[in-house]
């Protein structure tokens, strides 16, 4: 009997996500920018090496921040975006940035059909029965999960009205945000300019 080659398993592609409204947190600005710095390299380690759910070794964190380790480690966990792994730490979203797949999971059939039950089949803002779709309240671009809680349904011209109002953010790239991390201090090494928007694929920092 023949047998058929193996079928190739396509690994899932991770991207991080960074939102310019991070570095107007005032709590989050109070930590010192190496510690910033090493947050958002955590992120993209992890992107780059199987996602959000890995850890971000400890050896790899003390080569990035050398003399610096001590206090950074003890920044970031009090901040309680790092808590303690195995050989390492894992890395908790925070105010938008976070480690996103590539392609968008489709919101389970059972899920969609509950939301629509609960919203009565039409449209939640204006009674719409016609041209219907599902809602996040809180947008999936700014984290807002695919939960019975967040979603609801909205019918075309609403959700397209609705899209409108939510605040944005000018599309910058990465080397531009950090830029801000930078200023006054000096201390996170300089880096390429970079074009690519917010969403970019899991690489190190070095490489930008």
């Amino acid at each position: 009997m023949e047998l058929l080659p193996a079928a190739k398993v396509q690994q899932r592609r991770w991207l991080v996500r960074i939102d310019p409204e991070i570095f107007r947190d005032e709590r989050f600005c109070k930590l010192s920018v190496v510690t910033r710095y090493a947050y958002i390299d955590s992120l993209f380690f992890l992107a780059a090496n199987g996602g959000p759910d890995g850890t971000y070794p400890l050896a790899q964190f003390v080569t990035e921040m050398e003399t610096d380790a001590d206090r950074v480690c003890a920044q970031l966990l009090n901040f309680g975006i790092w808590s303690l792994a195995p050989g390492g730490f894992t890395v908790r979203p925070y105010n938008g940035c976070r480690i996103a797949p590539e392609q968008r999971a489709a919101i389970p059939q059972a899920l969609r059909l509950a939301v629509f039950e609960r919203d009565g089949n039409h449209c939640v803002e204006c009674g719409a029965i016609e041209n219907l779709s599902l809602d996040h309240i809180h947008p999936w671009s700014l984290g807002g999960p695919d939960t019975y809680e967040n979603l609801r349904v909205l019918c075309r011209s609403c959700n397209s009205s609705k899209g409108a109002k939510v605040p944005t953010v000018p599309r910058r790239s990465v080397a531009e945000i950090l830029s801000e991390m930078e200023t006054g201090l000096g201390g996170a090494p300089k880096r390429r300019p970079h074009q690519d928007p917010v969403f970019l694929p899991g690489t190190r920092l070095e490489q930008l």
